[in-house]
């Protein structure tokens, strides 16, 4: 049996993110196992392991094909384990895919020589006929979707249409991520492929422009609900990410659609939350209430700014006014909701970005994911906004080769120049705090309380750093902001040491008093009511059970203890 092993490196900043499985190379997977490849998922982001490990487990499958899908934040990850792959012996033909890929195909057969071939786009049909090229020794060079080398010169290939049924793939190969499915219960599940968007700073359209056929492709309800029930079965799964890039779809076909979906739920009585990602304009009241009794937990929402010049420049097709709207009507159904912006690009001025700050905090921290109230534009290699941004003349000289460059630009505002080097200090050092927490408030750690403590606790960081930010932007002297980023970074490191220390001398599993002031807020841990309550009920029980002991003045209190 050819063995054939598909491969996600570790990228930078992977430690803060969800396990999250690779729907991608999952799907990948189960096409060529459908064909009887023998095949095997190794993903360093699922489960972090060193690059030496994840070269071992390469070598050891001594496999014919590995193909590596490649993004812009693990392309040094992966030319490193290609090197060390050939430098080891590896004979096996290498293959890269996925949207950095895609965009970058020339370029990176022309720099990266370990590499024989990339697969350009949507990629199941055009890997397994190169699978099965590999495997029989057939010529693969004219494959459709193929980039490859011809007489020493990067040459691509035309593309094939997309796939027009996405209900005849197989569902994704799913054993890679199996341990981690039950023990998390949280699973990930497409319902669609592609966006009815036109947002300038997204690849998704882009990406699929390579090949003929609609971009927005949707799976049929019941196969979407198919595949939820038999991760419940298999896996104990009870709660869904669906990773769709737009859940609701185009209009009332869309909306049709999802509603079906939470239909088909309801009907088989499947007892799963979810998360679904919407566009602002398509979040209709009547399709959310019908996903509320489905399961729906949360929605993400990207509203990007609520500055109408960004709005334009992002090619959004959507007012301020409509962004505000779709938290209102969130607000008013009571479903938990996560806004994602990007209020930083090459034109912002510093009153554009206090507009979008104060925004934030207008409602409320708990409604962005981490620190990303500061994302940055990062204008990607076959996006519209990159293709203009570099006809303006704006972005930065590449470093580093083409594939692993910066996607870096100079900003047009003097004040803002002067003023993003503070900005991106405080995002690092709450990054790094934010970082810092997160070790110590991980599952399998249980404590429902300490975790809120916790929390509580990050989104006083945060809300510190926030509140600098938009300091600096209402000063008239940018170079004296110095030491008001220095003080607050220091009292982002107090909190987070403070935080530690107390982990260590284990407080959290002795109930013990815990407080750190941040600003002028002290935040305390247990909440007063709780640590009352605790307190009298483990010395009721240690009255039951305990002869009584006189009780010296040096003595800590049973709920300080550690007494079960």
């Amino acid at each position: 049996m050819t063995r054939i092993v598909l491969v996600n490196c570790r990228g930078a900043g992977s430690a803060t993110r969800l396990a999250t499985e690779h729907l991608g190379l999952a799907s990948l997977a189960a096409v060529l196992a459908r064909d009887g490849f023998g095949v095997t998922v190794l993903d360093a982001n699922y489960e972090p392991i060193s690059r030496r490990v994840l070269l071992r487990r390469i070598q050891d499958q001594a496999p014919a094909l590995v193909g590596f899908t490649l993004y812009y934040n693990n392309a040094d990850a992966t030319v490193r384990t290609i090197e060390d792959l050939r430098k080891a012996g590896c004979r096996g033909h290498v293959t890269l895919g996925g949207h950095h890929a895609t965009f970058n195909a020339l370029e990176l057969l022309a720099e990266w020589p370990s590499v024989d071939s990339v697969v350009r786009g949507e990629g199941e049909g055009a890997l397994l006929d190169l699978a099965r090229a590999v495997s029989t020794g057939q010529p693969w060079d004219a494959l459709p979707n193929l980039a490859c080398r011809r007489d020493g010169q990067p040459h691509a290939n035309p593309c094939r249409p997309l796939i027009a049924d996405l209900n005849q793939l197989p569902h994704p190969h799913r054993q890679a991520f199996a341990r981690t499915l039950r023990r998390t219960r949280t699973a990930t599940v497409l319902s669609s492929r592609g966006c009815f968007g036109r947002c300038t700073f997204c690849s998704i359209r882009a990406f699929y422009r390579f090949s003929d056929g609609p971009c927005w492709r949707p799976l049929d309800p019941c196969r979407v609900v198919d595949e939820i029930e038999a991760l419940v079965r298999a896996h104990g799964v009870n709660r869904i990410r669906f990773m769709d890039d737009e859940f609701a779809g185009p209009g009332e076909r869309g909306r049709r659609r999802a509603r079906a979906i939470a239909e088909e739920m309801l009907r088989r009585r499947l007892d799963v939350r979810f998360t679904v990602v919407c566009r602002p304009d398509s979040l209709d009241a009547d399709l959310l209430e019908d996903l509320l009794k489905a399961g729906l937990e949360c929605v993400d929402v990207g509203v990007e700014s609520w500055v109408p010049r960004q709005l334009a420049l992002y090619g959004k097709g959507v007012s301020a006014a409509q962004n505000w709207a779709a938290v209102e009507k969130l607000e008013r159904l009571g479903i938990p909701y996560r806004l994602y912006v990007m209020p930083i690009d090459p034109y912002v001025t510093p009153d554009e970005l206090r507009q979008n700050l104060e925004a934030v905090a207008r409602i409320g921290l708990e409604h962005f994911y981490d620190n990303s109230f500061l994302t940055r534009l990062i204008p990607f290699r076959g996006t519209t906004i990159h293709e203009r941004l570099r006809k303006e003349g704006v972005l930065s000289p590449s470093s580093g080769g083409i594939a692993t460059g910066r996607l870096g630009y100079r900003f047009q505002d003097s004040r803002i120049r002067r003023l993003y080097p503070h900005i991106r200090q405080l995002a690092r050092g709450l990054h790094k705090a934010s970082e810092r927490l997160r070790r110590l408030f991980r599952a399998p750690f249980s404590d429902a309380e300490a975790m809120a403590f916790g929390a509580e606790v990050k989104q006083a960081l945060t809300r510190a750093v926030l509140d600098c930010c938009l300091d600096l932007l209402a000063s008239d002297r940018p170079d004296a902001a110095g030491p008001s980023v220095r003080a607050t970074l220091a009292e982002l490191e107090r909190a987070a040491n403070a935080m530690a220390r107390a982990w260590q001398r284990g407080k959290f599993e002795r109930c013990a008093p815990v407080a750190v002031r941040i600003g002028r807020r002290k935040i305390v841990f247990p909440r007063p009511a709780v640590r009352e309550a605790t307190t009298l009920l483990v010395n009721a029980m240690c009255r039951s059970a305990l002869p009584r002991v006189p009780r010296s003045k040096g003595n800590r209190s049973c709920c300080e203890s550690g007494l079960p």
